[in-house]
């Protein structure tokens, strides 16, 4: 078997950098929800913004742009995976020029399998099992990511045959239309925050690594 030169990235780079993006989603919710409440009590109709590029728009569709959590919430989940992509490239000695092929099932598996140190002969279906929301969570995070960058927002044929392929039920249907609030946005990120976490220590638990 071919031995796997590992480089260990720069954990507390990432970690920090983890940790910055939490507080930015979290700030972002405070500071939208008082815009919103502030707006709503103004007597104003249009609101100027910038000096060399200036832009006008109407208070109501102001409210109406910081109550759509979709757009803003899949920026942060993409800035996430980046982390987590990151994370896997240092973990299989990985230069940030190669391209992590066959998605989070396949490079997801090599790290877990080097952490767990799992023969490769051997499935690690136990390791995934492990991981909070399984290897279907984890499909559907990138899944979530990769409709509403390529397929304008629907669930197409493809993404369906990805959890079909490894044995699950997708989450979606043909056509369904995807939408992405806070909410699902921390849950996805748990997701992808296990995943990472197991990586580094497979002995401890989704409770565990829930309470961090």
């Amino acid at each position: 078997m071919k031995e796997i030169k590992v480089v260990e990235p720069n954990t507390f780079d990432i970690w920090t950098e983890w940790g910055e993006l939490t507080r930015l989603i979290q700030s972002s919710r405070i500071a939208f929800d008082r815009e919103v409440n502030y707006r709503r009590n103004s007597k104003e109709e249009v609101q100027s913004v910038g000096e060399k590029f200036k832009y006008e728009i109407q208070i109501k569709d102001h409210i109406k742009t910081l109550e759509t959590e979709h757009l803003i919430c899949l920026a942060f989940l993409t800035l996430a995976l980046s982390i987590c992509e990151r994370f896997v490239r240092g973990k299989l000695g990985l230069g940030p020029e190669v391209e992590l092929s066959g998605g989070i099932e396949a490079w997801g598996g090599k790290v877990l399998r080097l952490a767990a140190r799992v023969p490769q002969d051997q499935p690690i279906s136990d390791e995934w099992s492990k991981v909070d929301g399984g290897l279907a969570g984890c499909i559907e995070v990138q899944e979530a990511r990769n409709s509403n960058l390529h397929q304008g927002n629907r669930i197409s044929q493809r993404s369906i045959n990805r959890f079909v392929d490894h044995g699950h039920v997708s989450p979606w249907k043909l056509n369904d239309e995807f939408s992405l609030d806070f909410d699902l946005l921390e849950t996805y990120r748990g997701r992808l925050k296990s995943l990472m976490r197991l990586s580094d220590n497979p002995r401890r638990s989704v409770r565990e690594l829930t309470h961090e």
